[in-house]
């Protein structure tokens, strides 16, 4: 009898510590300070292992921060904890969907269907992962059940749009119009979406100034809620150079894996990568995995690795040759986890142009493709997207130019350090003659032509990006030179870019 007292007092403290972490971890959470928060929750996991909202708070927690496989684990701990819980089918499924592994997140996603078919989140997921499949037709009717239930989810008809092109009189116009009466119960962040949903109603309809309006007013919204300071770019520019010179080459050369399977397609955001990326993935010996943070991830890594204070790049200059070879490793690890068996596998995170000798060091066998775009369609079509992620230069058209000039100095400084080791494409070379720019990039890669480069992506192509459903869109010239339909507006932008326009711009 006193053992069972005993054990019942114990039982008794350890879920009062456990209510005092998740009342900790809620506070950390309101207050924006993950860190604390992550730990709190970790705390809770380590009195009770299957602590379902602590696995749930974790996997979300890992998933924005971009550490996929981090929240796969917590996601499917979620999932055994509870099956019956539609939460940890859905992230589970959102975190598969991310890793390009869509019949396994669809399965999950319906299965949270199942479980809660009320819940829109289900429904806007599961549509996502029905475009990347190339689903449309079952996407688009997925959307419209999520709009039933919640006829005024500015977000949902934001996804619906982005995989659609308007025509005047389509009736989604009207609907789209209708939510503006509704915009006083918006969050700041529903706000903004619904200036870049008109903006994209309006440009599809060719009413350009109507479009500039929106577009405007959405990123004057967003610009007020970031920091960016194009002096603290150029100065980060400045250090990429100097600490990754031909000095940090010649230390590092051959020092890392010997993996010749990685392409890495990059250059600025909007500048033709995901089309190149499905170019690239019709050829068999190719697989392309979108866009990842893994590159990202390991510098931020290596800096740890290194015991450094130092932020990226300068600790680069402590990074050891033996260090290469298993940070490279890891990269190969992570590209491959998911039983990609291709020769080739395309990673097409633009932003790793900021990265191209430290990826080189990592693996000097990589493939870089530099994507090149006009720069000021380049600049406008940023200005034209709504970013969930941390692009804050985005949101000012003096900001973006800026930003455009420092990421073709530091190209220029890759070009001159690595002459043979990056090819430049033109993406208006591709939309004028596709079969000859692929026929270019394949050879680049290493691997002979085949002729199925040239047939049209099926539904077994998966295509992971903002420009998912443009990109199975037969190649085309509309989007060259679309800037001058909104000439009179860029003032502020073609000043910017004065340095890198040419007179055939």
């Amino acid at each position: 009898m006193a053992k069972h007292k005993k054990d019942k007092k114990a039982v008794s403290k350890i879920a009062a510590r456990i209510k005092q972490l998740w009342q900790q971890a809620e506070q950390f959470s309101s207050g924006g300070k993950p860190v604390e928060e992550e730990l709190a929750l970790r705390a809770i996991l380590d009195l009770a292992p299957e602590h379902f909202g602590s696995l749930l708070k974790l996997s979300y927690i890992a998933y924005e921060a971009g550490k996929s496989p981090i929240s796969l684990d917590y996601a499917k701990r979620a999932v055994q904890a509870n099956y019956s819980d539609a939460q940890g089918h859905l992230i589970l499924g959102q975190v598969l969907a991310d890793l390009g592994l869509t019949d396994l997140a669809e399965a999950e996603l319906t299965i949270a269907e199942q479980l809660n078919p009320q819940d829109t989140r289900v429904l806007d997921s599961l549509g996502w992962v029905l475009v990347q499949q190339g689903r449309s037709e079952e996407a688009e009717a997925v959307y419209r059940r999520a709009i039933a239930l919640t006829p005024n989810a500015v977000g949902i008809y934001f996804n619906l749009a982005a995989n659609k092109k308007f025509q005047i009189g389509d009736p989604d116009i009207a609907r789209i119009e209708k939510l503006r009466d509704y915009e006083k119960d918006y969050s700041s962040l529903e706000r903004i979406i619904l200036h870049f949903l008109l903006a994209k109603v309006y440009n599809d309809c060719a009413e350009y100034d109507r479009a500039f309006t929106e577009m405007q007013q959405g990123n004057s919204m967003k610009r007020k809620l970031v920091q960016y300071s194009s002096e603290s770019q150029q100065q980060l520019t400045t250090l990429m150079m100097q600490t990754m010179d031909a000095g940090f080459v010649e230390r590092l050369s051959d020092a890392g894996n010997a993996e010749d399977g990685p392409v890495f397609v990059l250059g600025m955001a909007r500048s033709g990568t995901t089309l190149i990326e499905s170019l690239l993935s019709r050829h068999p010996q190719f697989s392309g995995v979108g866009e990842v943070p893994y590159i990202h991830n390991l510098a931020q890594g290596c800096g740890q690795m290194l015991d450094s204070q130092l932020p990226y790049p300068q600790f680069l200059s402590e990074l050891a040759p033996q260090l290469c070879q298993p940070l490279g490793e890891q990269y190969v690890q992570l590209i491959r986890q998911f039983g990609v068996d291709t020769a080739r596998i395309v990673d097409k995170t633009p932003g790793n142009f900021m990265f191209i000798g430290f990826i080189l060091a990592l693996l000097p066998n990589a493939k870089i493709i530099h994507s090149e775009r006009n720069p000021v369609d380049t600049c406008l079509s940023i200005y034209q997207q709504f970013f969930t992620t941390s692009m804050h230069y985005a949101y000012d058209l003096k900001d973006i130019g800026e930003y455009y000039v420092q990421y073709q100095r530091l190209m220029g400084h890759w070009q001159k350090l690595f002459p043979d080791r990056i090819l430049s494409v033109a993406y208006e070379d591709v939309v004028e003659n596709s079969e000859q720019a692929q026929r270019r990039m394949v050879e680049f890669c290493g691997l002979p032509w085949d002729e199925r480069c040239l047939q049209q992506p099926g539904k077994d192509v998966k295509i992971r990006s903002a420009s998912v459903w443009q990109a199975r869109q037969p190649v085309h010239d509309a989007s060259v030179k679309r800037w001058r339909h909104y000439e009179k507006h860029l003032g502020p932008l073609l000043d910017a870019l004065q340095p890198v326009l040419t007179t055939n711009t």
